[in-house]
């Protein structure tokens, strides 16, 4: 389900696409009955990847 990055950011319009990707998967993450541990497994994916983009954008 989750977009992950692992390369340096080459630019503005790269990272545009990855914040919007992010941006889709927060608006799809919703809780399920049927599983419940999903929902918290997606959303400390999306922070962690948010948080290494943020390091990559920060260190180049």
């Amino acid at each position: 389900m989750l977009f992950e990055t692992r390369k340096p950011i080459p630019n503005g319009r790269r990272l545009s696409i990855l914040l919007d990707e992010y941006a889709r998967q927060i608006e799809r993450l919703a809780p399920s009955p049927r599983h419940p541990e999903r929902f918290h497994k997606d959303k400390s994916e999306i922070v962690a990847a948010l948080l290494r983009l943020a390091d990559e954008v920060q260190h180049g």
